[in-house]
């Protein structure tokens, strides 16, 4: 019967991943590398887009898909990050209708103003 100690190291990269960070156990020191043995895991940095702003002199909001793998069973969770906020998927979707929502609202009030012209 084969063992692999350090599951990690034959696991493939996330899929979408652009950056994919050092396994770390969070059970060890900060810092400290790890091999991928069991409770490891690895940070992560997938897709990213920008949204401009309306002052260019703003810096634009940054949305990205960030995740972690774990080398016990090559586990991936990804989730959406807003400028630094983390979100669920279902957070993000939520954020996407209210966003979608807030915009139909705006045109509505445009097309209406512009029509008692």
């Amino acid at each position: 019967m084969h063992s692999n100690a350090n599951p990690g190291q034959n696991l493939p990269l996330p899929v979408g991943a652009v950056c994919v960070e050092p396994w770390y156990h969070p059970d060890k020191p900060a810092f400290e590398s790890s091999n991928g043995e069991p409770g490891s895991l690895r940070y992560f940095i997938g897709s990213k887009w920008e949204v401009s702003r309306a002052d260019p002199s703003e810096k634009p909001l940054l949305v990205q898909v960030d995740g972690n793998q774990y080398a016990d069973d090559g586990l991936v969770e990804r989730f959406v990050v807003l400028d630094g906020d983390v979100m669920t998927p279902g957070q993000a979707r939520q954020l996407a209708a209210v966003l979608t929502a807030a915009a139909d609202d705006i045109e509505a009030a445009i097309e209406t103003e512009w029509a008692r012209r």
